[in-house]
């Protein structure tokens, strides 16, 4: 059962991208409707990152410290993991993961989608910069083991152009797109 909210802000201060983090506590069952909620830590990181996905969470139960993981395309650098640890204090320090890439295609991941399949374990695809003659996905395994992040990747064809619009479920592998009258359903074991 979720017991805090994320929050994750973009600003831009001297045309750099930086990122604001918020944590508040989410009410208990035997809470009044009407509660406001109070932030417990806060944040900031310069640098830049789209579609974060929220991986693991280890806080106590009175939300003073803890770990907090996140994935998220990191802008120039690809998958990464994002560390965050809540302070006594009330504040956060970061810690960036990058995934090293290994395959010269696989650069520039953009519109990816992730699905967490436990509470340390995560599959995701991603479109690639790649030719429209030959479009690949990055496809991802993601594991976090004795707090360190092990991201596996590997390229995969499609067949055909991936629509705009399209679903992933990463506990199956199971690629959905829609194109005119037609569904495919593409499987990544």
């Amino acid at each position: 059962m979720p017991n805090h909210i994320l929050l994750v802000y973009t600003v831009y201060i001297d045309r750099k991208q930086n990122k604001l983090f918020e944590l508040y506590p989410l009410p208990n069952s035997s809470t009044q409707n009407n509660t406001t909620l109070h932030r417990t830590h806060h944040g900031s990181i310069s640098c830049g990152f789209i579609e974060p996905t929220h991986l693991s969470s280890n806080i106590t139960p009175d939300l003073d410290s803890g770990t907090i993981w996140l994935v998220a395309l990191f802008n120039d650098q690809g998958l990464g993991g994002l560390r965050i640890d809540l302070q006594p204090d009330g504040t956060m320090t970061f810690r960036i993961d990058i995934h090293e890439q290994d395959i010269a295609d696989l650069s520039f991941p953009y519109d990816s989608m992730f699905a967490v399949t436990s509470r340390t374990r995560a599959r995701g695809i991603a479109r690639t910069a790649s030719s429209p003659e030959k479009p690949m996905c990055a496809m991802y395994s993601i594991c976090l083991s004795n707090g360190d992040l092990m991201i596996k990747s590997h390229l995969v064809w499609i067949p055909q152009l991936l629509p705009i619009s399209y679903t992933f479920d990463g506990l199956y592998g199971l690629l959905c797109s829609a194109v005119d009258d037609q569904i495919n359903i593409l499987e990544f074991a």
